[in-house]
């Protein structure tokens, strides 16, 4: 179940890429530094954490008691939360700070990928050309 919870805070930050226009133009050097700096900043790393974790509260208020007629470890007033919670404690908190962790993670990553936006051009460029001159 933990795994599911890993996956928010990346589907969270994928949504924003998937959702922009294709004929947008790409993001400028100074639009990644500006992402860059606003997901390292630990205000906005909790407030996404805060944003995963209200989701994830919604989802784990989902009852699940019916279940109890195939696993006898599920009761008829249980949720997901409450299974959750007796399997592992410390889920809830666990997944906040991952949370903050990923989000930061994400800023150093795209940080580090700003600062290698000419290199990779230059190379996109060389492969470009390596295709052009193999062309018949």
């Amino acid at each position: 179940m933990r795994s599911y919870f890993m996956v928010l805070p990346a589907l969270f930050l994928a949504v924003p890429a998937v959702a922009q226009d294709r004929d947008a133009p790409p993001a400028s050097g100074q639009d990644l530094a500006a992402a860059a700096r606003a997901l390292s900043d630990p205000q906005v790393q909790r407030g996404v954490a805060a944003l995963v974790g209200a989701l994830s509260d919604t989802v784990m208020a989902t009852r699940v008691g019916p279940l109890a007629q195939v696993d006898p470890s599920i009761g008829p007033d249980d949720t997901l939360g409450s299974m959750a919670e007796r399997r592992d404690p410390g889920f809830h908190d666990r997944m906040t700070r991952n949370t903050e962790v990923a989000v930061g993670t994400a800023g150093r990553t795209v940080a580090a990928a700003t600062g290698m936006a000419a290199e990779l051009n230059a190379t996109a460029e060389r492969l470009r050309q390596a295709l052009g001159a193999a062309a018949p």
